[in-house]
């Protein structure tokens, strides 16, 4: 249970379960509502209440089984990974940093003398909050797409789940440490480090983000080992929340790519993955999305009354009762 309240914190889970929190309360409210056209003035809606019967269904037992075995599964990977493999990935990755930057590049960023220290400082309350929030943009792409059409929200949410899942072989075959608990907060004890040591002590990281990663830990902590490192899972959501965002409106790829190029800088600004996990997570994210989009094709359509229709029937009602309270209260003034 530790770990998975650790992916609900680090992931931002709230504003995902806010949705479908929100989701909840709508099917309820919605249901009252039939049931009180049904018993009270006598109206027979069988699209309605067949279209509430199936949301409810999916979201209980199809979402909700996707979230409880994926949850088992990322328990799975996390305990059965041996914590010498675990440190080993975890300096092969840092390496592989260097052969192929130059430098080891989650220290680099923010070393005395790099190039870059400046603008990384000057941004770094941006990148946490744009970090820290790519769920709460999951959700909103999770919203927005559930109201235009019920199967471009089983699409993303498909996307989403893919992405997991597309991630778990090579979190189970390559289990590894961020650089923040493998090397920032030295949980293994382990002769790999001395490579890093001289970036390590030229590494002063600025104000916001030490507040976030704390301070340079000098003993070992034991703690549960968290090794869903490469690939980067968040940039593949990141992807994910790119290109549905922009076929959703495609005017938001004016914010949408700024959010995810800050995103990728910012796994990797925290400590939270090696530069090399951020390409991985990217090549994830268009296979997910690719596959997504080629099971949704293949998805049975039907015309009849599913809960994105209602959702649109209700916000539109909604939309017609607000402006007319604001003409009333402006012809009173």
């Amino acid at each position: 249970m530790e770990l998975v309240f650790y992916y609900l914190a680090e992931g931002g889970g709230k504003a995902l379960f806010a949705f479908f929190f929100l989701i909840g309360l709508y099917i309820v409210w919605k249901g009252a509502v039939l049931l009180r056209d049904r018993l009270v003035y006598k109206k027979q809606a069988p699209e309605p209440i067949k279209a509430l019967g199936w949301g409810v269904l999916e979201l209980v037992i199809f979402f909700g089984g996707v979230f409880v075995v994926l949850g088992y599964l990322l328990v799975w990977v996390n305990s059965a990974a041996q914590p010498e493999v675990v440190l080993r990935n975890s300096a092969i990755l840092m390496e592989l940093d260097q052969a192929l930057f130059g430098s080891y590049v989650p220290f680099w960023v923010q070393a005395i003398g790099s190039p870059v220290r400046g603008v990384i400082s000057l941004l770094s309350p941006l990148i946490i909050e744009v970090y820290q929030n790519l769920v709460l943009a999951t959700s909103l792409v999770f919203t927005v797409a559930l109201i235009r059409s019920q199967h471009l929200f089983r699409e993303v949410f498909l996307a989403f789940i893919l992405s997991i899942l597309v991630c778990l072989p090579f979190w189970y075959l390559v289990p590894a440490l961020t650089p923040l608990d493998a090397y920032w907060k030295g949980r293994v004890s382990a002769p790999y480090y001395s490579e890093t040591s001289v970036a390590m002590a030229n590494y002063q990281p600025s104000s916001a983000l030490a507040a976030v990663i704390g301070e340079r830990a000098l003993m070992p902590q034991p703690v549960p080992l968290v090794v869903t490192t490469f690939p980067s899972l968040h940039v593949a959501l990141s992807v994910v929340v790119l290109i549905y965002g922009a076929l959703l409106w495609l005017p938001l790829l004016w914010v949408l790519v700024p959010y995810f190029l800050l995103n990728a800088i910012a796994t990797v600004v925290l400590l939270q993955h090696y530069a090399v996990d951020v390409p991985a997570g990217i090549l994830v994210g268009l296979v997910a999305v690719g596959l997504a989009r080629l099971v949704g094709r293949r998805w049975k359509t039907s015309n009849s009354m599913n809960m994105s229709d209602m959702i649109r029937a209700d916000l539109t009602q909604l939309g017609v009762i607000w402006k007319g309270m604001f003409r009333r209260s402006h012809m009173r003034k």
